[in-house]
C-alpha cells in the first residue's frame, strides 16, 4: 500500500520538479543579466533581490498549502473558484506582501547607506520602498491567481494539490519575482526622472 503511494507520489511530482528545475536556470540567467542595470540605477536594488525572492516563497507557499488543505478539508469547492475562503486567502497574502515590502525597502535603504557610502535621503528611501512594494504586489497577485489555479485544476484532476502547486509557484515565482522586480524598478526612475 505505501509502495503504491509512493510510486502515485512521485508519479506527479517527477515531471514537475523537472520541469521546473530547466526554468529556473532560466529565471538565473534572467537575473545574471539584469544585475548590472539593476545596481547602476539604483543603488539598493541588489540588496533586495534574496529577501524578495524569500518572500514570495514564503508568502505564496503558505497560500498554496492553505488553498490544498480547504480542498481537501471541503472548505474550498472546486468547482466555485471565486468562494470566500479562497478570496479571504488571497486579499490575506497580498496584504502581507506589501506590509513585509515595505519594511524589505526600509531595511535595504539602511544597508545601501552604511556599506555603499551611499547619502541617506528621503528621495532613496521612497524609491526603494516603492521598487520592493510594487515588485512584491505585483509578483504575489500572479502568483496568487497561478496557486488558485493550479490547486483546483490539479484537485479536479485526482492529484494532490500540494505535490504539484508549490513547486510550479516556486520556479514561476523565481521568474515573476525578477521580472516583477525589473518593471517595479523602472517604473519608479521614470516616476522619478532618472530614466
Amino acid at each position: 500500500m505505501a509502495r503504491n503511494r509512493v510510486k502515485k507520489i512521485v508519479r506527479q511530482v517527477l515531471p514537475i520538479l523537472l520541469l521546473t528545475g530547466f526554468f529556473n536556470l532560466g529565471a538565473g540567467s534572467l537575473l545574471g543579466g539584469m544585475e548590472e542595470q539593476m545596481g547602476k540605477y539604483l543603488a539598493g536594488t541588489l540588496v533586495m533581490v534574496p529577501p524578495l525572492m524569500a518572500l514570495k516563497g514564503n508568502i505564496t507557499g503558505t497560500l498554496a498549502s492553505r488553498l490544498g488543505s480547504g480542498l481537501h478539508q471541503g472548505l474550498i469547492n472546486s468547482g466555485n473558484i471565486l468562494n470566500k475562503e479562497v478570496k479571504t486567502n488571497v486579499y490575506a497574502a497580498i496584504a502581507l506582501s506589501v506590509i513585509t515590502a515595505v519594511t524589505i525597502g526600509t531595511i535595504a535603504t539602511l544597508i545601501t547607506v552604511m556599506f555603499t557610502g551611499t547619502l541617506f535621503s528621503l528621495s532613496l528611501l521612497a524609491q526603494l520602498v516603492g521598487v520592493a512594494v510594487i515588485a512584491a504586489t505585483l509578483s504575489v497577485i500572479l502568483l496568487s491567481l497561478i496557486a488558485v489555479a493550479v490547486s483546483i485544476l490539479s484537485y479536479r484532476r485526482g492529484w494532490d494539490p500540494d505535490n504539484i502547486t508549490s513547486p510550479v509557484l516556486t520556479t514561476l515565482g523565481d521568474i515573476l519575482s525578477i521580472g516583477s522586480l525589473y518593471l517595479a524598478l523602472m517604473v519608479v526612475l521614470k516616476i522619478a526622472g532618472k530614466i
